[in-house]
């Protein structure tokens, strides 16, 4: 069964951006290429050649006021497209989710101090070298929620999917 996705079902106003900066622990490939969005492909899709090892830092995020939770992320380890466990902190510290919630706050301290990568190489369940983080904002409208992903790069050509699900951070009055 193949699986699609369609675009009517692609809320407008997400960004994908790469993280050019270091601090996130990644390296810009030397060939990076954008692809539109189509009628018949409204996601973003991003092409690059990299090294085998290195790792390439992403962000999405949103720029509308409405739809700015993270409610859920899947992601295509082994080609299979699969919702991933999102939460904070275990019960006595342990972790067992595989994408980790903490604030944007958290996020930015561990980007200035150089700990990002190792917080996320601990916290994350990296899945066949993709790590993802959900960094929370402090005000839905102004600082929605983020999701930050890492790909460490196969030797071999490889295609990564995140779907990231969106919900009104009030849900107004919806349970959908």
């Amino acid at each position: 069964m193949r699986s699609s996705f369609p675009p009517r079902a692609v809320l407008p106003g997400r960004e994908v951006q790469l993280l050019e900066d270091p601090a996130y622990g990644g390296t810009v490939p030397a060939r990076i290429s954008r692809l539109p969005a189509t009628r018949q492909q409204a996601w973003t899709t991003y092409v690059f050649e990299g090294k085998p090892g290195d790792t390439v830092a992403f962000v999405v995020r949103s720029d509308m006021a409405a739809w700015q939770e993270v409610w859920f992320v899947a992601a295509n380890p082994g080609g299979t497209l699969r919702r991933l466990s999102m939460g904070g902190p275990g019960i006595f510290g342990r972790f067992w989710q595989d994408i980790p919630q903490v604030s944007q706050d958290f996020l930015a301290n561990a980007v200035d101090r150089g700990t990002f990568p190792q917080y996320v190489a601990q916290r994350a369940k990296a899945v066949d070298g993709l790590s993802l983080v959900v960094g929370e904002g402090h005000n839905t409208v102004y600082n929605p929620d983020r999701v930050y992903v890492l790909l460490k790069l196969p030797p071999d050509p490889h295609t990564f999917k995140v779907v990231v699900g969106w919900r009104d951070h009030d849900n107004r009055g919806n349970d959908d």
